[in-house]
């Protein structure tokens, strides 16, 4: 018997030296580098950081906390010196709070979750749960012994020592993005979507009050040192004083409509100045006794989301949707060179025919084209000129040109080696959602959801055809330069492919009665023989694009809409997004699923934009000439701000030690092995812990 078992063992040996040898390994590299900082399994590199939703200082001042959809990341305080990155939500990351005495840190996520941190080694403590909605904002108390948090439904309470639910504040449905404890703790104000403020009693859970604003939206609460009043704002053009104890109404800082809201409110810690971020992209300081403006702070080219103040309060940062941060010194009103590198969430993507640069559409507010070093992350250039969300981008088949399209119907052709736009074409009136080019580069064909398709010359931008769209949601120019149409052209329970050019059909309807009224997206295959379907259902079919005939579904697809799919420029992989949040990465001939990646963190569920945006096979750094299925990498664009490279390879080639065959080497492979000798665990010696014992235990047995 233990013969049979051998080469497992001698696996279980050989992986034990593994891994004993990565410990002993100095430190990776790229640990300090934030493209490589706590990346997802099966992940190369990350572009981007995320968008980000808030900012912290801790009370002792030695750092804050930078909170972006992807995680919380950590900055020393002087140096601006990144520090670490916090991960483990699988929503986006919304608010965090430092405890008193600074050691802890609080964040909270559209996952429903709030997780504690060591702040000092970005430890994970624990996860608290029990909110049964998105989580938007969270406090500590004053004495640092409890933890406010609050959902759409409810504010909850907890033991920051030992994390159990102390008391809910059950209040109506609406959301809440503000919270402030009162600095003798003894009053908590919430600030929900409905334009109202609660004054509760924490310790009793009771509402004292209601404060009602003509403030829209409540974004900012804070209370002046003494606890005496309180400052609102939101998505109105005001900011509003009360007194805490009368509830009756101070003063109101007014603005005028050009500010469209004021997102962000932070008061330094003497309580002297009052700070107001604005949708003016603008900071505005206030002295908080008087009301009156001191100063107007001008940098940022986009809405201010998120302020705060140095524990000393001679600084104040600020977030935007430009995607920087802003440290102004309080006394000279200038600020120092700006942090960068987050991103506002990705809506398109493309590689060049190269494979060394990677084309992003997103960004700040959803207008740039980014330029990335495929392989590295490293940003290389911003295209700026939309005025509206990026919906596609696609390269040349020779590369030297790049095509960008957006929610307005426009379409601008840059140069990628100059990087200098050359021509604008327009004449869409709504959101263009797919443009490609034909293979001479002389032509560019785009569809809209004006219902139309056109074609364009690429040098003049000249119109040269506008066709009926008839339901197609996707395009291909085939080799002989025609141009091919696929989608539902009687209603999207039926499909078909149509030359558009003649608008006759190239095959009859395709799809009927497999997943009825719901598809969302085709591709077609290089050789242009093969047609994927995706569906709202998260079912994905081929089907040959010549004859309508149907050749595969595949089986355990995902559990939402999908959103994008993409086949390997040899057409044996494809692999598809959606808005259940994941990657999956198939065998195109058999439909079998190869590789599950997941790292991406989840969209709100009230958002349009999908959880996966694009995705697109990359050829890796090893492999010139990419002409096998091991030479590829897949990049992954999300609306969560971040583009992942992933590594293809363990899921396309077994390594030795994968015992279980599933692409990865973990636990579960130690377990496969102990499961040989009739164990349901890799703890062979029942000491509650697996460890060289019980490799030890094994070899005993080797020579029998």
């Amino acid at each position: 018997m233990i013969k049979e078992q051998l080469p497992s063992l001698l696996r279980l040996i050989s992986l034990t030296f593994l891994l004993l040898v990565l410990f002993a390994l100095p430190p990776n590299v790229h640990a300090q580098d934030s493209r490589y900082r706590n990346l997802p399994e099966g992940a190369k590199v990350r572009f981007g950081k995320g968008f980000i939703t808030d900012i912290e200082f801790s009370p002792d001042g030695t750092q804050f906390a930078v909170v972006s959809s992807i995680g919380v990341w950590l900055y020393e305080a002087r140096t601006h010196e990144e520090i670490a990155l916090l991960t483990g939500h699988t929503g986006w990351v919304q608010a965090a709070a430092f405890s008193p005495d600074s050691m802890t840190l609080a964040s909270v996520s559209l996952d429903r979750t709030v997780r504690i941190w060591d702040a000092k080694t970005g430890q994970h403590r624990t996860t608290l749960y029990g909110h049964e909605n998105f989580v938007y904002s969270v406090a500590f108390s004053p004495d640092g012994k409890t933890i406010a948090s609050a959902s759409s439904s409810e504010i909850r309470l907890w033991n920051a020592n030992t994390g159990r639910q102390e008391n809910v504040l059950a209040r109506p449905a609406r959301w809440t993005y503000a919270l402030a404890f009162s600095p003798d703790g003894k009053i908590l104000a919430s600030g929900d979507s409905e334009g109202d403020i609660q004054l509760w009693n924490p310790s009793a859970g009771k509402l004292m009050q209601t404060l009602e604003t003509n403030l829209g939206f409540l974004y900012g609460l804070v209370f002046s040192p003494d606890g005496a009043t309180l400052a609102a704002s939101g998505s109105g053009t005001t900011i509003l004083l009360w007194d805490v104890g009368t509830g009756r109404q101070l003063s109101t800082l007014m603005f005028g409509e050009s500010t469209r809201g004021i997102p962000a409110l932070a008061l330094s810690s003497d309580g002297t100045i009052l700070a107001s971020g604005h949708r003016d992209n603008k900071v505005r300081l206030w002295d908080a006794r008087t009301g009156g403006l001191n100063a107007t702070l001008e940098g940022h080219t986009s809405d201010i989301r998120a302020l705060a103040f140095s524990p000393s309060g001679t600084t104040l940062v600020s977030a935007s949707e430009d995607s920087t941060l802003h440290f102004w010194n309080t006394r000279t009103k200038e600020f120092q060179t700006p942090l960068t590198g987050w991103t506002e969430g990705f809506t398109a993507l493309a590689r060049s025919p190269d494979g060394t640069t990677i084309a992003s559409g997103g960004g700040s507010r959803g207008n740039f084209v980014r330029l990335w070093d495929s392989h590295t992350g490293e940003l290389q250039a911003v295209l700026k000129g939309h005025t509206d969300i990026i919906t596609t981008v696609a390269f040349s088949p020779d590369g030297t040109t790049l095509v960008s399209a957006d929610w307005d119907g426009m379409m601008y052709l840059w140069n990628t080696s100059t990087r200098e736009r050359y021509v604008t074409l327009s004449g869409h009136t709504g959101r263009i959602f797919a443009a490609v080019f034909s293979y001479d580069r002389n032509r560019i064909a785009s569809i809209s959801y004006d219902d139309t398709i056109r074609v364009w010359d690429t040098h003049t931008g000249e119109l040269q055809a506008t066709f009926d769209r008839q339901g197609a949601d996707g395009l291909t120019f085939l080799h002989d330069g025609s141009l091919r149409a696929c989608g539902g052209w009687k209603g999207p329970e039926t499909l078909r492919v149509w030359d558009v050019y003649t608008e006759k059909s190239v095959t009859p309807e395709i799809g009927r009665g497999l997943d009825p009224g719901l598809n969302t997206v085709v591709a077609f295959s290089p050789d242009e023989k093969t047609i994927a379907i995706g569906t709202h259902r998260g079912g994905i079919s081929l089907w040959r694009a010549d004859t309508g005939e149907h050749l595969l579904y595949f089986t355990r697809g995902h559990a939402h809409d999908v959103t994008t799919l993409a086949f390997s420029l040899d057409g044996s992989l494809l692999a598809s997004g959606s808005h259940d949040n994941t990657i999956r990465l198939w065998e195109a001939s058999t439909g079998e699923q190869l590789a599950l990646l997941t790292g991406h963190t989840n969209v709100h569920s009230i958002t349009r934009a999908a959880a996966i945006s694009t995705v697109s096979f990359l050829p890796n750094h090893t492999s010139p000439d990419f002409n096998t299925t091991a030479d590829w990498d897949l990049a992954s664009a999300s609306h969560d701000g971040t583009i992942l490279l992933w590594d293809l390879a363990p899921s396309l080639t077994q390594t030795p030690w994968d015992v279980n065959v599933d692409g990865i080497i973990n636990i579960l492979d130690l377990t496969f092995i102990a499961s040989r000798f009739g164990q349901k665990t890799p703890d062979l010696n029942g000491d509650g812990i697996v460890n060289i014992l019980d490799l030890t235990l094994v070899a005993q047995h080797i020579g029998e």
